[in-house]
């Protein structure tokens, strides 16, 4: 276990078993939340958007190639922002589950089921 690990778990045994059995119970509750949020972010800003433009692109090929070129600039920001965003949530899901784990390998050592 890496050094941050092991300092968590030190930490954490601190606390009292029931204060630590809510934390479990909210952070359950984050990590659902975030994964929620993770994949209704992939969803609205990735899949939409590119399933409404290969739409576009198939109904109005030439337009869509005039638009693409006339406004290059600004999809590569839309795209870099795009992008941004869902890489920050998926680093938030990542470690609302991260932070459920050290919680439940820190009940796990005290004896007790997760």
């Amino acid at each position: 276990m890496s050094k941050r690990g092991q300092r968590a778990l030190t930490l954490l045994d601190q606390i009292e078993t029931p204060v630590l059995d809510g934390m479990i119970a909210l952070a359950k509750a984050n990590a659902e939340r975030q994964g929620y949020f993770a994949r209704t972010i992939l969803f609205a800003y990735v899949s939409i958007p590119f399933s409404i433009g290969a739409l576009v692109a198939q109904l109005a090929p030439l337009a869509t190639q005039q638009a693409l070129l006339a406004y290059a600039p600004s999809w590569g920001g839309a795209l870099a922002g795009v992008g941004t965003a869902v890489v920050v949530r998926l680093i938030l899901d990542g470690q609302a589950r991260q932070f459920l784990a050290i919680l439940e390998m820190a009940r796990i050592e005290r004896g007790a089921p997760a």
